[in-house]
């Protein structure tokens, strides 16, 4: 959740990939650093400091929209009923 309240608020995304941010994640919000190295992880932060990662708030918002509770509850109906 927090990565999708960060993009709801234009925040850049630095993060290592848990907890499902790969699935979030899109051009333009930031970036995940697969190696799990604090060190790509800091270097990716100066990065995007020094605007090398390109972020775009406007995505971002309508990215964080995609994971609205009633949207994502309407989901998991139409997933539950596939199932019966």
């Amino acid at each position: 959740m927090v990565n999708v309240e960060a993009a709801y608020l234009g925040k850049p995304i630095i993060t290592f990939n848990s907890g499902g941010v790969a699935e979030i994640m899109q051009e333009g919000m930031g970036k995940v650093v697969e190696s799990w190295n604090v060190e790509d992880l800091v270097n990716s932060m100066i990065d995007l400091m020094e605007g090398r990662i390109e972020i775009n708030k406007d995505k971002m918002r309508q990215r964080a929209l995609d994971f609205d509770a009633p949207k994502m509850y309407q989901e998991w109906e139409m997933l539950m009923d596939t199932l019966n």
